[in-house]
C-alpha cells in the first residue's frame, strides 16, 4: 500500500505543476471575455483571457465552453487589441488526462488518503459518498468532532481535478464566487459560523439544491429588476460542521446556537444528514499527522496518474452503469422520505461499486442507514425552551422498508 503522506496537499501541488508545466489551465482564466474582429470576416471571434505571469494570453472561448482545458501552447502570435498586447494562440496540444481502469473502484477508494481512523469502516464510506459527490449530484449534511477530515478529501479532489470548492465559514459572497457552470461540488464548512446578513440567502440557495432544481434564483439580491441565479445542474451540495463545545456558555444544547438556518421547514426534509461517530472533543479520529514532503520523485508523479486516470474512468457514469449490471447487487433498505431517498439510492450505487459482494453491500448500505439514524436522534435532543425545533419531522413515522 501507497504510504499515506503522498496525499499531502504539497504533493498534490507538484504533481499539477509537474503535469500542467507550462500550460494553460481554467485557473489562469479572468471572467473576461472578450470579442476580435479579424479583417475580411463578418463576426467576431470570441476569446477568454488568461493570464500567466505578466502576459496575458487569448483562449478561444469554445476551449472553454466544452471544458477542453488544459492546454498546451505550441504557437501563438502577439496582437494588439484596442491598444492592449495579448498572445494569440495559434496551435496548441490537450493537457487532459486520459480516463483507464488502472484499478479496482475499491483499490482506488482504500489507497485514496489511506491515514490511520478511528473509525475506518465510516471513513470508507465517507471516501465513497465524497467521490459520489463528484460524479453524481447529491445534497448531504455531516456532523462529527472535530478532526475528522470531513474537508481534507474535497481539497485533495480540487488539487487532482479541481471543480470542487470548500467554503470556510459560508457568506453569500464567497458562494456567488464559486457557483459556476464548471463546479461539480459546493462544500459548506463550518455552516454553523453563517452571519445573520448571510443566512436566508444561503438557506435559498440549499432549499434550491435540496431540491435538485435545475437552477437557483435569489429573488432578494435583485438589482434593477435582474435576479441574481445560477445553474445547479450538476452541483453537488455538502455541510459540515461539528458538534457544539460542551464548555460553550450559550444555549449550548440549543440548535440554533450551532446550526442557525437548518431548522427551516422547507430545509430539514431536504437534506440527506448523517452523524459520524469517532473521536471526542479533545481526541480526535485521526491522531497521525502528514509529513510536509522533501521532493517529488517518479514514484509519486506515477502513483498519482494511475490514481488519477482510474478516477476519470470511474467518473464516466457509461463505465459505472456497466459493472454495475454486471455485479447485479439489490439495494435493500429504502427510505420514505423522496429526497432522502434519492441521495440515499445515488450513494447506494456507489457502494455497489466498492462492495466485493451482496452480504458487503448491505452492511455498507446498513452503516449509511444508522448513521443517517443517529443524527435525528442527535437532533430531537436538541430542545430550545420547551419546544423542539423539529418535531414536525416525526423521523421515526419515516420506517425503513426492507
Amino acid at each position: 500500500m501507497i504510504d499515506y503522506n503522498i496525499w499531502h496537499y504539497d504533493n498534490l501541488v507538484m504533481f499539477r505543476e509537474r503535469l500542467y508545466n507550462n500550460g494553460i489551465t481554467e485557473e489562469h482564466l479572468t471572467n473576461e471575455e472578450i470579442g476580435v474582429h479579424p479583417k475580411g470576416q463578418q463576426y467576431p471571434d470570441f476569446y477568454f483571457i488568461a493570464k500567466i505571469d505578466r502576459s496575458k494570453y487569448l483562449v478561444p472561448s469554445f476551449l472553454v465552453e466544452n471544458n477542453n482545458l488544459p492546454i498546451l501552447v505550441t504557437k501563438k502570435v502577439k496582437i494588439n487589441v484596442k491598444g492592449k498586447a495579448y498572445y494569440k494562440i495559434i496551435e496548441y496540444d490537450t493537457l487532459r488526462i486520459k480516463a483507464e481502469q488502472l484499478m479496482s473502484y475499491r483499490e482506488m477508494i482504500n489507497s485514496f488518503m489511506n491515514i490511520e481512523h478511528q473509525k475506518m469502516a465510516l471513513f470508507t464510506i465517507f471516501k465513497i459518498i465524497n467521490d459520489c459527490a463528484f460524479d453524481e449530484r447529491i445534497n448531504i449534511e455531516i456532523i462529527t468532532y472535530p478532526g475528522w477530515l470531513k474537508t481534507s478529501l474535497m481539497v485533495c479532489y480540487n488539487e487532482l481535478f479541481g471543480y470542487s470548492y470548500c467554503i470556510d465559514k459560508p457568506s453569500y459572497a464567497k458562494l456567488k464566487l464559486f457557483l459556476k457552470d464548471s463546479t461539480k461540488v459546493i462544500g459548506l464548512d463550518e455552516i454553523n459560523k453563517i452571519n445573520d446578513d448571510d443566512a436566508m440567502d444561503i438557506a435559498s440557495y440549499i432549499e434550491a439544491t435540496g431540491d435538485f432544481r435545475p437552477r437557483w434564483i435569489n429573488p432578494k439580491r435583485a438589482v434593477e429588476g435582474v435576479k441574481e441565479g445560477c445553474s445547479l445542474f450538476n452541483i453537488s451540495n455538502e455541510m459540515f460542521y461539528n458538534f457544539p463545545k460542551s464548555d460553550d456558555e450559550e444555549p449550548k444544547k440549543s440548535l440554533r446556537y450551532f446550526h442557525p438556518i437548518l431548522g427551516h421547514p422547507k430545509i430539514n426534509r431536504r437534506l440527506f444528514s448523517l452523524l459520524f461517530e469517532g473521536g471526542s472533543e479533545d481526541d480526535p479520529a485521526v491522531k497521525s499527522k502528514m509529513i510536509k514532503p522533501k521532493d517529488f520523485d517518479d514514484e509519486k508523479f506515477n502513483f498519482l496518474m494511475k490514481w488519477v486516470k482510474t478516477k476519470l474512468f470511474y467518473s464516466d457514469s457509461k463505465n459505472r452503469i456497466k459493472i454495475l449490471k454486471q455485479k447485479g447487487f439489490k439495494k435493500v433498505l429504502k427510505l420514505k422520505n423522496h429526497t432522502w431517498d434519492t441521495n440515499f439510492d445515488t450513494i447506494c450505487d456507489h457502494l455497489m461499486l466498492y462492495a466485493k459482494d451482496q452480504k458487503e453491500y448491505e452492511q455498507m448500505e446498513q452503516l449509511v442507514y444508522n448513521a443517517h439514524k443517529s443524527y435525528w436522534k442527535y437532533i430531537f435532543n436538541l430542545k430550545e425552551g420547551e419546544k423542539t425545533i423539529f418535531e414536525k419531522v416525526n423521523f421515526e413515522g419515516d420506517k425503513h422498508d426492507r
